[in-house]
Protein backbone atom coordinates (compact mmCIF):
# COMPACT_ATOMS: atom_id res chain seq x y z
CA UNK A 1 0.00 0.00 0.00
CA UNK A 2 1.30 3.47 -0.83
CA UNK A 3 1.77 6.22 1.73
CA UNK A 4 -1.24 8.46 2.24
CA UNK A 5 -1.76 11.37 4.62
CA UNK A 6 -4.55 10.83 7.13
CA UNK A 7 -6.17 14.17 6.24
CA UNK A 8 -6.54 12.91 2.65
CA UNK A 9 -8.73 10.07 3.93
CA UNK A 10 -11.27 12.18 5.86
CA UNK A 11 -14.77 11.91 4.36
CA UNK A 12 -13.89 9.21 1.83
CA UNK A 13 -16.60 6.64 1.17
CA UNK A 14 -15.96 3.14 2.55
CA UNK A 15 -17.11 0.19 0.43
CA UNK A 16 -16.56 -3.54 0.69
CA UNK A 17 -15.04 -5.58 -2.12
CA UNK A 18 -18.51 -7.13 -2.42
CA UNK A 19 -20.09 -3.69 -3.02
CA UNK A 20 -21.41 -3.20 0.54
CA UNK A 21 -21.67 0.53 1.35
CA UNK A 22 -20.30 1.01 4.85
CA UNK A 23 -20.48 4.82 5.00
CA UNK A 24 -17.79 7.50 5.15
CA UNK A 25 -14.57 7.78 7.10
CA UNK A 26 -15.27 9.95 10.14
CA UNK A 27 -11.98 9.59 12.00
CA UNK A 28 -9.02 7.31 12.61
CA UNK A 29 -7.39 5.93 15.75
CA UNK A 30 -3.64 5.84 16.16
CA UNK A 31 -1.19 4.18 18.50
CA UNK A 32 0.25 6.74 20.91
CA UNK A 33 3.71 5.20 20.93
CA UNK A 34 3.97 4.09 17.30
CA UNK A 35 1.98 6.86 15.62
CA UNK A 36 0.53 4.25 13.28
CA UNK A 37 -3.12 4.22 12.26
CA UNK A 38 -4.86 1.24 13.87
CA UNK A 39 -8.58 1.64 13.09
CA UNK A 40 -10.94 3.47 10.79
CA UNK A 41 -13.91 5.13 12.51
CA UNK A 42 -16.83 5.02 10.08
CA UNK A 43 -20.08 6.95 10.07
CA UNK A 44 -22.72 4.86 8.29
CA UNK A 45 -24.77 6.64 5.62
CA UNK A 46 -28.00 4.96 6.62
CA UNK A 47 -27.46 2.18 9.13
CA UNK A 48 -24.49 -0.13 9.57
CA UNK A 49 -24.46 -3.57 7.97
CA UNK A 50 -25.83 -6.39 10.11
CA UNK A 51 -23.91 -7.52 13.20
CA UNK A 52 -21.70 -4.45 13.49
CA UNK A 53 -21.63 -2.81 16.91
CA UNK A 54 -21.77 0.97 16.96
CA UNK A 55 -20.67 3.52 19.55
CA UNK A 56 -22.97 6.07 21.21
CA UNK A 57 -22.63 8.33 18.14
CA UNK A 58 -23.68 5.55 15.75
CA UNK A 59 -20.16 5.05 14.37
CA UNK A 60 -18.27 1.79 14.13
CA UNK A 61 -14.64 0.78 13.81
CA UNK A 62 -12.78 -1.36 11.33
CA UNK A 63 -9.13 -2.43 11.75
CA UNK A 64 -6.61 -0.97 9.31
CA UNK A 65 -5.69 -4.41 7.99
CA UNK A 66 -9.11 -4.61 6.28
CA UNK A 67 -8.08 -1.96 3.70
CA UNK A 68 -7.60 -3.44 0.24
CA UNK A 69 -7.31 -0.23 -1.81
CA UNK A 70 -7.45 3.55 -1.43
CA UNK A 71 -8.37 5.72 -4.38
CA UNK A 72 -11.49 7.88 -4.68
CA UNK A 73 -12.93 5.54 -2.03
CA UNK A 74 -11.55 3.14 0.57
CA UNK A 75 -12.18 -0.48 -0.35
CA UNK A 76 -12.16 -2.98 2.50
CA UNK A 77 -11.90 -6.73 2.42
CA UNK A 78 -13.53 -9.36 4.60
CA UNK A 79 -12.59 -9.83 8.22
CA UNK A 80 -13.87 -11.11 11.53
CA UNK A 81 -14.67 -7.72 13.08
CA UNK A 82 -17.39 -6.75 10.62
CA UNK A 83 -18.39 -9.90 8.84
CA UNK A 84 -21.77 -9.63 7.13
Amino acid sequence: MTTCLARQLQGKPIVGIDGTDYGTLDNITMGVESGRISELVIRPEDRPPARIETDSDGRFRLPLDRIENIDDRIVIGPGDSASD
